[in-house]
């Protein structure tokens, strides 16, 4: 978004002071200009639609004994996602941080069987989409 008033402009990328995506809301932005005490403002509002993922998918599920792999996968792929790894107990055992590409793995190194939930967040999103994955090593 651009706002200005002819003689200079200032862009918004609809992202907060932490490079996070702006949830859902009405906002309003100001701008001044550097000295010459020009100002605009533009009120806007932000509406992601939910489910920004159209699928999500982790293999294999359950994992065997001997697997030492989970894959994660997503649609579309170039959509860029947060994940995280929670046990039954809702404790976060892995951030597996930002994903692009639309896969990633888990390594299961030192995780104990049992199930698992795998977190896909896209910024922006209010909610993840949830992968129920099963240990069964």
């Amino acid at each position: 978004m651009q706002i200005g008033d002819g003689a200079w402009a200032a862009a918004f990328d609809g992202k907060d002071g932490q490079g996070n995506y702006l949830p859902n809301g009405s906002y309003r932005i100001e701008a001044e200009s550097g000295g010459q005490g020009q100002k605009a403002a533009a009120n806007f509002s932000i509406l992601r639609l939910g489910g920004s993922l159209v699928s999500a998918m982790a293999w294999p599920n359950p994992a065997p004994k001997g697997s030492t792999l989970v894959t994660i996968s997503w649609a579309p792929a170039a959509v860029e996602v947060q994940g995280q790894i929670y046990n039954q107990a809702g404790e976060l055992m892995l951030d597996l941080g930002t994903l692009r590409g639309g896969v990633a793995s888990w390594n299961l190194k030192n995780a104990a069987d049992g199930v698992y939930f795998v977190a896909l967040r896209v910024p922006g999103d209010r909610r993840p989409r949830l992968l129920k994955v099963a240990l069964a090593r």
